[in-house]
């Protein structure tokens, strides 16, 4: 059920466990949510355990001090269960799945968020933090380091450090009051945006090497194979942010990304802003925002790439 965030506020204000729940192949946003609220609930002596089916690694420590968050400790017994940046209850990962169905609150700010929870709120803001920063306020509670940092994290790294088609004015306003309350800006771009892990470096390399680019130079399609994956013990967050590789080839309006997963083929779908990504993944029951979606194909990955393929030129073909 759609709430405003006022209520959410009186729900977090009224428990005193509770816990956090991030999507799978977490990114900045999602554990940035996670923490910064964390954060701010322990400011008011309330316990609360951030939790998400993946393994996260040190590339989120400036977000997640280094703590483990892919283990829940069985003896805690939370009175509130808050799933953050999730769209969709699938998307909490295999672990997670136990709380798919007790879910008290989901705060998320993907449109094609499909309500799940006993109280959602959706804003279609261009980082889910930025809805955690107006919750935090509402809750009465003064921002820390650690968590406007958190927040500033999330924001930073879902706008492509205010680079995206999502970034609003209101998104800077919100980045400027975090930065004022010492969030360590330069510390985040340094680490999301001028540092790369050897892993990622390598993932890099093979990632230019196996682009491949359709449709008069419309639609570009990278290739990451399980393979590889193994070969370097890559992480999710090792590639995470890859799929925005193929929309900075110039002249492609499409950047695809196809993930090879054990079971499955995860897709990311990229675009230059004239063209609506959820409209691309919505005929095989994904979503997400117009410059930025995804979906799972259960096939293989030679299959993936054709079907969306022609998905990309079907939605190019109506905005020519």
């Amino acid at each position: 059920m759609r709430t405003d965030l006022n209520t959410i506020a009186k729900q977090l204000l009224a428990s005193d466990n509770v816990l956090i729940i991030s999507h799978r192949a977490p990114d900045g946003d999602t554990l940035g949510s996670a923490f910064a609220l964390k954060h701010a609930l322990s400011q008011l002596g309330k316990k609360s355990v951030c939790f998400c089916s993946d393994e996260v690694g040190s590339y989120y420590d400036i977000i997640t001090d280094g703590k483990c968050v892919s283990t829940l400790d069985v003896s805690f017994a939370p009175e509130l269960i808050v799933s953050v940046d999730t769209a969709a209850p699938h998307l909490m990962g295999e672990k997670a799945q136990c709380f798919a169905d007790r879910i008290d609150i989901a705060i998320d700010h993907h449109g094609s968020h499909v309500d799940f929870a006993k109280l959602d709120y959706v804003e279609t803001t261009g980082a889910n933090c930025e809805i955690i920063y107006e919750l935090i306020k509402l809750m009465g509670v003064s921002l820390t380091e650690r968590c406007a940092t958190a927040l500033l994290a999330g924001i930073v790294t879902d706008t492509g450090c205010f680079r995206f088609t999502n970034t609003s004015a209101q998104t800077m306003e919100r980045a400027s009051q975090l930065i004022s309350a010492d969030a360590r800006f330069a510390d985040i771009v340094k680490r999301f945006f001028e540092t790369t892990s050897r892993t990622r470096f390598e993932l890099e390399k093979l990632a230019y090497e196996n682009i491949r680019i359709y449709d008069d130079e419309a639609v570009a399609v990278l290739p990451i194979y399980r393979k590889d994956i193994l070969r370097l013990s890559a992480l999710p967050t090792d590639y995470d942010g890859l799929s925005a590789i193929p929309r900075r080839i110039e002249g492609v309006r499409v950047g695809i990304t196809l993930r090879e997963e054990p079971d499955k083929i995860k897709v990311s779908v990229r675009t230059d802003g004239t063209i609506n990504s959820s409209l691309i993944c919505a005929p095989f029951g994904g979503g997400g925002h117009a410059g930025a979606a995804g979906c799972e194909l259960f096939c293989s990955i030679d299959e993936a790439e054709e079907k969306m393929r022609s998905s990309a030129k079907a939605v190019l073909s109506q905005n020519q």
